[in-house]
């Protein structure tokens, strides 16, 4: 769903309205503090919490005259999910999803850490296609870590092509 997207961490569940600034009629580049406001789900339902995410979300494109926004087919898909575990199938590697006015940016990003400090490397799947850019995910994951785990092989794009470990995760 355009610019809702749905939190279901231990301690935070419901819907984030993220949405741009407008200046003149005109929304601003994402990078220019975008207007955030969360609805929680609390005691009552996720249809509750939807319901109030996605009439905030109207209204506010409603009083800057940017309906034109919201009308396109997008508009009837699920929210967009945020885990705490990646569904990738192998642990440092993921796919990224980022919400753009001009559409949504997909891409698998490699997380390693070295000295202390994190690192992360993001392959478009636009650019190289979503097999090869899972596995350069996967190669630089690869690489700079020394290991790659393979935790559930069943939901794989594709079988990485660097070495891996399979090691399934116990329930």
């Amino acid at each position: 769903m355009k610019y809702i997207t749905k939190f279901n961490y231990e301690s935070n569940h419901g819907f984030q309205v993220r949405v741009p600034r407008f200046k003149d009629g005109k929304p601003l580049p994402w990078g220019e503090n975008p207007v955030n406001q969360f609805f929680k789900k609390g005691k009552g339902s996720w249809k509750a919490a939807l319901f109030d995410a996605i009439q905030w979300r109207d209204e506010y494109f409603n009083q800057h005259n940017a309906t034109h926004f919201l009308n396109n087919a997008k508009m009837n898909a699920k929210p967009r999910q945020h885990f705490k575990s990646n569904k990738t199938g192998v642990i440092g590697v993921s796919l990224a999803i980022t919400c753009k006015l001009s559409g949504d940016y997909y891409a698998y990003s490699a997380v390693w850490s070295e000295a202390k400090r994190c690192f992360r490397k993001q392959f478009s799947v636009l650019t190289y296609g979503e097999k090869d850019a899972f596995n350069r995910a996967c190669e630089t994951r690869y690489k700079h870590a020394g290991i790659l785990i393979v935790t559930n092989i069943k939901i794989l794009p594709c079988k990485p092509t660097p070495p891996y470990i399979l090691q399934e995760r116990l329930q």
